[in-house]
């Protein structure tokens, strides 16, 4: 016999199935809300009205579909579609005639259009309320009951409908005349104020006491409103008293409050919110009741959003301005005005608008002055009591300014410096060219020539970035001048072209040559950006002096800048054998003369410069061979240097935001205290995206640990870099002692002053 096979269940398997399983759940589920609130437009058939507004739910159905889909506001309604209501919800129809139909709660009804063009509505059950344009030979509008009777609007005229679960139905007829016909084809003529019930068999008959109400009453104050019952008496009970009874239920089980009135009388109810119930009779015919309801609505208010009251913009060619404000939930739609002054007498634009935001586009030619102060304001339009459009609402305003577009500024050179020279060798020769731009750039072409027209161009390289290290051989580069530019391209083709620089290129010769490089960190023995980048391009860099000390000496020796690197190269050679003459001073000190009788000559200052200090020895005095001078006290002064300051705000890498900008309109630095320092000098450097520095402010002779900087205008979104060095001015001779410099990086991520143009108004900060 062969063994029976075992099979072991696989939980990877059943996992899978499961995960499959719940995805097509959830899948479906999502599908199946998309549908239920789905709203249909279909293109067989014409559309007769549409769903002016709607509170609540209200669904409609087409006649030769099953599926009831949820309405939204300003639906289309089309031949045949069935119409319901939920629980306190309203809705309101506007056909295409201009006649409108009010529906209450728990109210199904269908829409017909008939060949002749008039609109027939037939009641199933609940409230409505019709009203017909008042205009002659317009399509008609007439109601048709369940039992046969009909009843047809007379231009003009309005009327409301209530049937019960009985099948019983009562009229009221509120302006105009209705036309009723019965079951049996007898017509009854109805005017104004005459109310009238048909029985379950179609009978009509009229009632003893007609009344109505308004279905619906919206509240606009923190008070109640008086809402009116009038009433009409048949001749029979003219002499009888009236009765009115308000109650909360529809039962009438809790009555709130009962009136004697006479058939002449008026009646006023005073209701804050809430619906409420009432019925009138005769004080000698109870039976002989007509009963109605109304509800009266807190109209909800709403705020305008954007642009905010008093906000500015600034306008060159065209600004869109994003209109914005809240929805009020009883509002069939808006009307929305722009104008020059407050009253609205000097209306700009007019619109009808169903959504709660507006765009409108500005233009530069449309606005002949420099600034430009409008008015906004949107008017609320309610179907619900008849109230129509509500005209006494706020209105928020904002100014606009005028400004001619910003020339864009050109790409600044940096590196080579003009006539910079550049030496050229056989192979691995390499020259940086370095350069940026204040605005944002897409890309750059790099352009080197011979000539000065740039008709003989030797590179023309198109970058994204702002440096570019190109080779400088022999074979490439002859001997010569040549000029190099940059042009940079902002949006598409639009192009900045730089100024024209140029450079020399020679023979590489047979000793380093000093090259003076511009200042990128004052006061600061860092290196600078551009050393950095010329070092990784493998130029020789012999010799480097900051460039103030250079300018200065140069002056006081009477010779140019770059001459006088090469008189400091020499005479650091000669320093080093003068210092190995510097010999110890007697224990008995000298008279020493005063040093104003004789100044030393001021190219020598540079060689004592160069000294190495000499720490906690004897007073010494330097014998200058072949020279006969005087002998001249040296005092050697200990120097402490004083300690760095410690960056406390800006907190290291922080981002500054607009919310620190709105409150405190400045960015405040802060750092501690330095022993023994007279003053402080504070320095803001931004950081290029080509990884070089710029500075953008500097500040001396600080006498406080913090500064306040005001000048925003000077930042833009980046990152940027802070440093701050400590001085003590000691009063010996012109010694002064500085500290190392501290430095702490923060970022801004803000719309600022002058750098951007406001797209929110309102909500984008502008100084």
């Amino acid at each position: 016999m062969g063994k029976k096979r075992i099979r072991f269940k696989s939980i990877l398997l059943d996992l899978f199935v499961t995960a499959i399983c719940i995805c097509a759940f959830f899948f479906s589920l999502k599908y199946f809300f998309i549908e239920l609130n789905r709203n249909t437009v279909r293109t067989d058939i014409s559309s007769i009205a549409q769903i002016q507004y709607k509170y609540k739910t209200a669904q409609r159905k087409f006649k030769d579909r099953v599926v009831w889909e949820r309405l939204q506001q300003n639906s289309t309604l089309y031949n045949g579609d069935i119409i319901r209501t939920a629980s306190q919800a309203t809705a309101t129809i506007l056909f295409s005639n201009n006649s409108s139909l009010e529906l209450g709660e728990n109210t199904m009804l269908q829409i017909f259009i008939t060949d002749d063009g008039d609109y027939v509505i037939s009641l199933d059950s609940g409230t409505i309320a019709v009203e017909s344009e008042n205009v002659e030979n317009n399509s008609h509008v007439s109601l048709q009951m369940k039992n046969g009777a009909a009843l047809t609007l007379k231009p003009g005229a309005a009327f409301s409908a209530e049937t019960n679960g009985d099948g019983e139905a009562s009229f009221t007829v509120k302006q105009g005349g209705v036309t009723v016909t019965d079951e049996s084809g007898i017509e009854l003529e109805m005017s104004q104020g005459e109310s009238f019930k048909q029985t379950q068999d179609g009978k009509i008959s009229k009632k003893a006491v007609s009344a109505s109400s308004p279905s619906q009453v919206l509240n606009f104050e923190e008070k109640p409103v008086d809402v009116n019952i009038d009433w009409t008496v048949i001749p029979e009970y003219k002499s009888e008293k009236l009765i009115i009874e308000t109650s909360t239920t529809p039962d009438f089980s809790n009555i709130q409050n009962k009136y004697t009135k006479a058939p002449d009388d008026k009646l006023a109810i005073p209701v804050e919110e809430g619906k409420v119930y009432w019925r009138v009779y005769p004080e000698s015919d109870v039976e002989n009741k007509t009963t109605g309801d109304f509800n009266v609505i807190k109209a909800s208010s709403f705020n305008l959003i954007s642009p905010s009251d008093n906000s500015q913009m600034k306008l060159t060619d065209k600004l869109t301005i994003n209109f914005n404000w809240e929805e009020g939930e009883q509002v069939a739609h808006y009307k929305f005005q722009l104008a020059k002054d407050s009253s609205f007498n000097n209306i700009i634009t007019e619109q009808k608008i169903f959504d709660t935001k507006y765009n409108y586009v500005l233009e530069a030619e449309n606005q002949t002055e420099t600034k430009t102060d409008y008015y906004w304001r949107v008017v609320p339009y309610y179907t619900i009591g008849n109230q129509g459009y509500r005209e006494n609402v706020k209105y928020s305003s904002f100014s606009v300014e005028k400004v001619f577009p910003e020339v864009i500024a050109r790409p600044e050179l940096i590196y080579p410096i003009d006539k910079q020279v550049v030496y050229a060798k056989d192979k691995d020769s390499q020259l940086t060219f370095m350069w940026d731009s204040e605005q944002k750039m897409n890309s750059y072409s790099l352009i080197v020539s011979k000539s000065r027209d740039f008709s003989n161009t030797l590179v023309n390289l198109k970058t994204e970035n702002s440096v570019s290290v190109q080779p400088v051989t022999n074979d490439l580069y002859e001997q010569g001048t040549y000029y190099w530019k940059v042009v940079g391209y902002t949006d598409g083709e639009n192009a900045v072209e730089s100024i024209t620089k140029t450079f020399e290129v020679q023979k590489e010769p047979g000793e380093p040559v000093a090259l003076v490089l511009p200042e990128d960190k004052p006061e600061s023995f860092e290196k600078s950006a551009i050393e950095i980048a010329m070092e990784k391009a493998g130029q020789p860099l012999e010799i480097t002096i900051e460039k103030n000390q250079i300018i200065e000496k140069a002056e006081k020796a009477g010779v140019e800048p770059e001459k006088y690197v090469e008189i400091a190269k020499t005479e650091t050679a000669a320093t080093e054998k003068v210092v190995e003459s510097v010999k110890t001073e007697p224990k008995t000190k000298p008279q020493v003369k005063p040093v104003e009788k004789k100044k030393p000559v001021e190219e020598k200052k540079s060689v004592e410069e160069k000294k190495p200090v000499v720490e906690k020895q004897p007073e010494k005095v330097v014998e200058q061979p072949k020279v006969e001078e005087p002998v001249i006290e040296t005092k050697v002064v200990e120097i402490i240097p004083l300690k760095d300051p410690v960056l406390l705000e800006p907190v290291k890498d922080v981002t500054i935001d607009t919310e620190y900008i709105k409150t405190n309109r400045k960015v405040v630095f802060i750092w501690d205290s330095v022993e023994d320092a007279t003053d402080y000098t504070f320095d803001l450097y931004q950081i290029l995206p080509s990884g070089g520095k710029k500075r953008v402010f500097q500040q001396k002779n600080i006498e406080q640990n913090r500064f306040e900087f005001t000048e925003l205008t000077k930042l833009q979104n980046g990152n940027f870099e802070w440093r701050v060095t400590a001085y003590k001015h000691t009063g010996v001779s012109e010694t002064t002692i500085h500290s190392k410099q501290s430095i702490q990086n923060f970022s801004i991520q803000i719309g600022l002053p002058s750098k951007v143009n406001p797209i929110d108004p309102g909500k984008q900060y502008g100084d």
